[in-house]
């Protein structure tokens, strides 16, 4: 505040010291040569040396994580990357090993199904006066 008691604009300083760390100082009225800093809501300012400390403080923190867990994650025996690729194989097994076994049957069944069309294609519906004649040629 000014001596007329109205807000003061903040000075070049101030402004990148807002940027920075999302703080500034101003000078006090009541007490000479002392500083009062004023540190803004992170809402509203953060500053980008704040905003770095904590993307790498979140960083360190997930890293530590994975450090700590990382073999549970690789070697397992429920929920892990050599579970999870061994299951897998043994999927993709199974389902090669029933190819073989399943195709006769699928075949089977296609020759049946061809059989029973050339049995009825062949079939000739023979009509006299009053009787109707099935016969086979």
């Amino acid at each position: 505040m000014d001596k007329y008691g109205k807000a003061k604009k903040l000075d070049a300083i101030q402004l990148e010291s807002i940027q920075c760390w999302g703080e500034f100082e101003v000078a006090s009225l009541n007490f000479p040569g002392q500083h009062h800093k004023w540190r803004l809501s992170e809402f509203l300012q953060k500053g980008r040396e704040r905003s770095r400390d904590t993307l790498l403080d979140d960083l360190a923190f997930g890293l530590r994580f994975l450090v700590v867990t990382a073999r549970a994650r690789l070697v397992s025996h429920f929920f892990s990357l050599l579970q999870s690729t061994r299951s897998f194989m043994e999927g993709v097994l199974k389902l090669l090993g029933k190819i073989p076994t399943s195709l006769p049957s699928i075949l089977l069944s296609v020759q049946n199904v061809l059989k029973e069309r050339t049995e009825t294609s062949f079939e000739c519906i023979g009509m006299s006066k009053n009787t109707v004649k099935h016969r086979i040629v």
